[in-house]
């Protein structure tokens, strides 16, 4: 399903930024006190490890219209998940 929207994250806990499985999206850490992770995984599982993950630092960092296998090529990521200390606002845009 297609989405363009703000997500906040929820505080020590991996939030899921894609609603279905995508190939490409584009992201951008709006509003955040600390750094952000982002981690691909493969299904809606979400990650148990923060291992592997890409560091945003806070706001106006992120990404457009990337493959997810660019990003992640060591696995054949559908969903993208996000994890930070403190909430975080991440806009997100993907067929």
């Amino acid at each position: 399903m297609s989405q363009n929207t703000t997500i906040v994250t929820t505080p020590d806990t991996w939030t899921l930024l894609t609603d279905s499985d995508v190939i490409s999206l584009s992201f951008q850490v709006v509003q955040a006190p600390s750094k952000v992770f982002f981690k691909g995984t493969v299904g809606a599982n979400p990650p148990s490890t923060l291992a592997g993950s890409f560091v945003y630092k806070a706001e106006e960092t992120g990404e457009y219209a990337i493959r997810l296998a660019d990003m992640f090529p060591g696995i054949a990521a559908t969903r993208l998940y996000a994890w930070s200390h403190d909430a975080a606002d991440i806009t997100v845009s993907h067929a």
